[in-house]
């Protein structure tokens, strides 16, 4: 009997080994080699680490003493390692819970690694990713197959001691669908595109491009459709994009959560790259591009989706006159400020005066469209003028460009209508209301309690 019992409890420990145990829910710091060297003998079976992991010290060369992990339940930080070049010993890692911090702002990166290799197994990490201050790496190969990121994504710091300067494109994110939070690409003076995140199509938070001096232009982002937040060219605290020229590769882009600001972008000659853009929740800021001749590219955006409007010292901008700012000017529900550009696009009575010069439609008649109650809960009347008889559409969308909803549509005389629409079924929240009425098309931004 006593033999059997024995059997079992070595099978039953067998077991647990061979399938793997949690430890150190306090989490553990590595500062030496000797201490990853000795991390199998000192917490043998351990293959899922609670709590959070430290790899900082000047001394260490390799992870390969950390091959049995397979999970971290909180954060692993990889900061100021001197002599490491590679995350081989990582290979059999597939998840970490928290944040992945590769370099941060204070230690900063690890100088001599080159890439992410040895992270292939790793799918999901649940809070965000930081690759900030390496000087030496040239691609982020190793995060292959990543699809999804909980959190934010930050490649590059606040300056360039925190950039990441020999980094040239984002190979290594090929398969990244989807992040939580925001991506924000910060001094990375080597970046000259955005490959590697063709397979990007929505970002919760905001986009911010700034500080990449060789970028020239979106070139990998050819999939994005939604930013949640805004989406910054440039920052007006750090400056723009020095070799920007334009906007290709945001194509499929439609809409914009926040607002839209380009900003300090020296060389950028155009903005076609943005045609496909029909929202902007926010503001539209235009700012200090020296080289932009012309707003072609913002014709889509519907004009009653916009907050507020500036376009300011831009020293070589000329035609303002496009479809989405003669209608905002035509109707303004927000503060509009136009100065200090080329003749032509100087002031909203300028622009304005172009657009009526070259017959752009208003997208708001003389004597107005309106509608009440304003917010509303189901009941939403419609007031508008035809000019002739025919077809008045009502249709709502949602803030990515989605139409949801067709409130009216009808063939209506000549004369005044007000039009009770049944919107209930309408989820609280904001929309854009598009009435075409006749040939005169309206935007507006509505919102159900």
């Amino acid at each position: 009997m006593k033999k059997i019992v024995f059997f079992i409890a070595i099978t039953i420990i067998s077991c647990s080994r061979a399938t793997g145990q949690s430890c150190l829910p306090q989490g553990i710091t590595f500062t030496s080699q000797a201490q990853i060297n000795n991390f199998q003998a000192n917490y043998p079976g351990c293959t899922i680490i609670e709590g959070n992991v430290t790899i900082q010290g000047d001394g260490i060369s390799n992870l390969n003493g950390l091959s049995v992990l397979t999970s971290i339940g909180g954060y692993l930080g990889i900061f100021n390692n001197a002599i490491l070049t590679n995350l081989i010993g990582l290979g059999n890692l597939a998840s970490i819970g928290g944040s992945l911090l590769i370099g941060d702002y204070n230690t900063y990166g690890n100088p001599v690694l080159i890439n992410l290799t040895g992270l292939e197994n790793l799918t999901s990490v649940g809070g965000n990713i930081w690759v900030i201050g390496n000087n030496s790496l040239t691609s982020l190969t190793g995060l292959n197959n990543l699809t999804a990121i909980g959190g934010n994504l930050q490649i590059g710091g606040n300056d360039y001691n925190s950039g990441n300067p020999s980094l040239t494109n984002l190979s290594g994110l090929d398969n990244l669908t989807s992040i939580g939070g925001y991506l924000r690409i910060y001094f990375n003076q080597a970046l000259n595109n955005l490959i590697g995140l063709e397979s990007l199509t929505s970002i919760g938070g905001d986009l911010s491009i700034s500080h990449c001096q060789a970028l020239t232009s979106m070139t990998g982002l050819n999939n994005l459709t939604f930013i949640g937040g805004s989406f910054y060219v440039g920052l007006t605290y750090y400056g723009g994009n020095a070799s920007l020229t334009s906007l290709t590769g945001l194509e499929n882009l439609t809409s914009i959560g926040g607002s839209l600001r380009i900003e300090y972008n020296k060389n950028l000659t155009s903005l076609t790259g943005l045609a496909g853009l029909v929202a902007i929740g926010g503001d539209l800021r235009i700012y200090d591009n020296d080289a932009l001749t012309s707003l072609t590219g913002l014709d889509n955006i519907a004009a009653g989706s916009m907050n507020n409007i500036e376009i300011r010292y831009n020293d070589s901008l000329s035609y303002c006159e496009v479809q989405s700012i003669c209608d905002f000017l035509s109707f303004p529900i927000g503060t509009i400020i136009i100065s200090q550009n080329a003749p032509g696009c100087n002031s909203p009575a300028e622009v304005l005066a172009a657009c009526e010069t070259l017959g752009v439609e208003s997208a708001v008649q003389a004597e107005g469209f309106s509608f009440f109650p304003h917010p509303f809960d189901d009941q939403l009347t419609l007031k508008f003028c035809m000019n002739t008889t025919g077809m008045a559409v009502a249709e709502v969308f949602n803030t990515m460009g989605q139409r949801l909803a067709v409130l009216l549509n009808k063939k209506l005389p000549v004369g005044t209508h007000e039009i009770s629409c049944n919107a209930g079924h309408l989820a609280a929240g904001i929309y854009f209301l598009r009435l075409q009425a006749g040939k005169d098309p309206a935007i507006r931004k509505i919102i159900k309690n």
